[in-house]
């Protein structure tokens, strides 16, 4: 599914993602950076959204439970300007993490799902 800016969704929150090279931690990246930044991603309700702008060859989004099992694991190539929609419906409410992928690049993030 392909995106424009104008079709983002209104009412889904920021999954505030750091970016982890080495030591280094850049500021926190959200979708309203979006078009500065590559990669960003949302929750609405139970369902998760990462956006990208570039054409990655394998991107991989993991997320896990608050007890640290994995609920979704996905690598897949992502075209540019691109939406990858994630359903977390049947799990529990609480805090959760997601991590993104791709090439030398790791992005973090916590959110809850209600």
């Amino acid at each position: 599914m392909k995106i424009h800016s104008t079709e983002l969704p209104r009412e889904a929150k920021d999954i505030y993602l750091k970016k982890t090279q080495g030591n280094i931690q850049p500021p926190v990246v959200s979708l309203n950076e979006l078009l500065s930044e590559p990669i960003a991603a949302t929750i609405d309700g139970s369902l998760v959204e990462v956006y990208s702008q570039l054409t990655i060859e394998s991107l991989t989004v993991t997320i896990t439970n608050k007890l640290g099992q994995v609920v979704y694991s996905n690598s897949s190539y992502i075209d540019e300007i691109t939406v990858l929609p994630i359903s977390l419906t049947g799990n529990n409410i609480g805090e959760y993490n997601i991590e993104i992928r791709y090439s030398d690049v790791v992005l973090i993030g916590k959110f809850y799902l209600e």
